[in-house]
């Protein structure tokens, strides 16, 4: 007899279980995703009135609504501030302008080639003049806006000398 209620009171349990998981589908298929404490609070309040509930229900639809808007309207102007920020383009374009062109910069057809002419009286002033004035400069003005150089300077005298 006792195994036989408690048998019939499991039942009572997943039923009630079932009950109250197709009562969150429904309203979680007239409200949208909602969270747990959400879906419960509508589920009580429908219980006791059926009009609020839908009230509320719509209210919290559309705050959340709202929120994935905002959440969606930021990381766009994220990327949008990133690329601002972080343009190789830019960059490449500052580093010509305010660095290479002193050095009568001729730039090499594959955009990314450029033949400078450094004045200098001896190799430590050319040293000087190719890590200080140039490759510093360059990469401090990339460094701003997150971005980073890759250079290769070499004579073109044939004297192999590179720095």
């Amino acid at each position: 007899m006792a195994a036989r209620r408690q048998r019939i009171r499991e039942q009572e349990q997943i039923q009630a279980e079932a009950r109250a998981r197709k009562e969150r589908e429904q309203v979680a298929h007239r409200f949208g995703l909602l969270t747990e404490d959400s879906l419960d609070l509508l589920i009580e309040l429908g219980k006791r009135d059926a009009k609020l509930a839908l009230v509320v229900g719509r209210a919290l639809a559309r705050e959340r609504d709202q929120a994935l808007a905002n959440q969606r309207r930021a990381e766009q102007e994220r990327r949008m501030q990133a690329a601002k920020a972080r343009g190789k383009g830019k960059v490449r374009e500052e580093i010509e302008r305010y660095i290479l062109r002193q050095y009568a910069m001729e730039k090499h057809p594959s955009g990314v080639d450029y033949t400078i002419t450094i004045p200098n009286e001896t190799d430590e002033q050319l040293k000087q003049i190719i890590y200080r004035d140039i490759l510093q400069e360059a990469a401090s003005t990339a460094d701003a806006r997150y971005c980073f150089i890759e250079a290769d300077v070499r004579a073109r005298d044939d004297s192999g000398r590179h720095w």
